[in-house]
Formats: C-alpha cells, sequence, structure tokens
C-alpha cells in the first residue's frame, strides 16, 4: 500500500508541473522578444555609445537623459511642442466628429447600418496607404486639394510650395490626415457606446420637459463617460507615437516642422548613429506615456460619491 501510494504521488507531483512545461515556449519566446529587449535598451540608455565607434561603450550614467532634458536641446523640445499640438488638436477634433456623427447615425434613419459602414473606410485603410496618398493630394502642382481649392476660387490660401512644403502648414497638413482616418475609430466607440445607453432616463427627462441639449449635457455625456475616457487613452497614445503617416509624407520636414518625437528617435539612431541618446528619449517618451496612461485609467475607475 505504501508503495502505491509514493507512486501515485509522484504521477500527482508529474501532472502538475506539465502546465507549466506547456507554457515554457511562449514565456521563452516572450523573455526573447519584450522582455530582454526592454533590459538592454535600458542598459544602452546609461551608454555614451554611437555606432561609428562600436567598440566604445562607456557608461555615462544619467547623462543622456540629463542631455534629453536639457533646455538648450531645442531640438528635442521642438520636437515635445509638436508631439503636444498635434496630440492636443486631433484628439479635439476627433472626439468633437466622431461624438457627433455617433449621434447623427444613432438617430431612427432607414440606411444607418449603410452610413455606418460607410463612415468606418477610412480606419481600415492602410497608414502607408494614406501617407503616399495624401503626400499626392497635397502636391503643390498636381494634387488634387490646391485643384479644388482653385475650382472654389480659393487660390489665395494655396501656397506656392505646397501646404506640405511651407513650416506654418505642414503640421496642419498632417493633423487633417489623422483626423480623416481616426475619427472614424472614435465614432465606432461612440456609436456603440449610445446603441448601449439605457431608455429610461430619457423617457424620465421627456416627462419633466427636458430639451434635447439638456439631455445630451446632463445624460447622454455623463453615460457616455467611460466610453470617452476610452476614446481618450487610445487616441492619445497612438497620436503621441505618431511615425508613419508623417515619415511617408513629410519624412518630419520641411526642417523640423513636423518633426514629432517618434520621428526625432528614429533619426537620432539610425541617421547620427547615436544609441544611448535615442534610447534616452525613448525611455522619457515611455515615462510620459505610462504617467498620461495611468492617471487617465484612474479617473476611469473612480466614481465620485
Amino acid at each position: 500500500m505504501a508503495r502505491s501510494t509514493n507512486t501515485k504521488r509522484r504521477i500527482h507531483i508529474g501532472r502538475g508541473w506539465i502546465p507549466y512545461l506547456l507554457i515554457l515556449p511562449v514565456m521563452a519566446w516572450l523573455v526573447l522578444l519584450t522582455i530582454f529587449p526592454f533590459v538592454k535598451t535600458l542598459q544602452y540608455s546609461f551608454l555614451g555609445w554611437v555606432l561609428t565607434r562600436p567598440w566604445h561603450k562607456p557608461f555615462v550614467g544619467f547623462q543622456n537623459y540629463a542631455s534629453v532634458l536639457s533646455f538648450s536641446n531645442h531640438i528635442y523640445w521642438n520636437a515635445m511642442r509638436n508631439t503636444g499640438i498635434y496630440v492636443a488638436v486631433t484628439l479635439a477634433i476627433e472626439l468633437t466628429l466622431g461624438l457627433w456623427l455617433a449621434t447623427l447615425v444613432n438617430r431612427p434613419i432607414k440606411a444607418q447600418k449603410f452610413f455606418a459602414t460607410v463612415l468606418l473606410i477610412p480606419m481600415v485603410i492602410s497608414p502607408v496607404v494614406v501617407g503616399l496618398f495624401y503626400r499626392a493630394a497635397f502636391a503643390p502642382d498636381f494634387g488634387l486639394i490646391n485643384y479644388f481649392l482653385k475650382v472654389l476660387g480659393l487660390v489665395r490660401w494655396i501656397p506656392q510650395e505646397g501646404f506640405l512644403g511651407k513650416t506654418s502648414t505642414a503640421l496642419f497638413a498632417a493633423i487633417l490626415v489623422d483626423v480623416w482616418s481616426w475619427t472614424p475609430f472614435t465614432f465606432l466607440i461612440f456609436f456603440a457606446g449610445l446603441k448601449s445607453l439605457p431608455n429610461d432616463p430619457f423617457e424620465a427627462a421627456e416627462i419633466d420637459g427636458s430639451s434635447p441639449s439638456q439631455q445630451f449635457w446632463f445624460i447622454t455625456l455623463p453615460l457616455l463617460r467611460p466610453a470617452l475616457l476610452v476614446v481618450i487613452l487610445f487616441r492619445a497614445m497612438d497620436a503621441y507615437r505618431i511615425f508613419d503617416v508623417i515619415w511617408i509624407m513629410t519624412k518630419g520636414g520641411p526642417g523640423s516642422a513636423t518633426e514629432t518625437l517618434s520621428i526625432l528617435i528614429y533619426k537620432t539612431a539610425f541617421y547620427y548613429w547615436d544609441i544611448g541618446i535615442s534610447t534616452a528619449m525613448s525611455y522619457v517618451m515611455l515615462i510620459i506615456a505610462i504617467v498620461f496612461s495611468t492617471s487617465l485609467i484612474r479617473s476611469l475607475y473612480y466614481k465620485p460619491a
């Protein structure tokens, strides 16, 4: 009996290791693709490593971070300013347009599904295709946008060097492209949120004689608060790390007019070969994103008394 009990115990212990053995390949792959690069790049951010001298890797401590955050580093703060403008303006326009479109389509109309589907088309187009299309559309000689402005008699609004070639208009042209591409996402979230709202508060408000605008401000918006915060989190993070569309359209130009943090990090790493500074900028960018998203998530779960 004792021998059979010990055998059963060994079998039970052996079976207890099976789940861990099954997930071991996945965990090894996760460590290889995420944790190891994260730790390695963090190490690089404390080194004065330039790829033109690949074997010279002196430890400089927080000198890279001090150099990045120095007020004399005008290139970094210009990229920070461009990124801040890009995030703030795109977020404000996309939230407003998305909520407005969701409110319009949510009305009892026959072609509701058709309009909802059409509005989602820009969101599913590849960012590379979007960038190439709008680079051609904003071209000063043969671009569609300049053509339609001329047809409408707005020739004086057209810069001679084109919208993407002028420092005062290039960033806002990129913002308009982002609004075109990602307003459907905000529309989708708000539309789903409106569909999930209960009818009882609106029926009670109608009985009390509330106007549609009062119902919107005091019932619809408070009930849409979770959806609103989710949209802000997702779109702010996407706009904050924007790279592909702007890179294809302007490569950060003209000059540094559309140079965002992601583009500056890319140029520092692969144009100037400064791995230490570029990784330090990446971690500063990561810390800012973590602080913003954490505060936003806390406000999402905060319930006022």
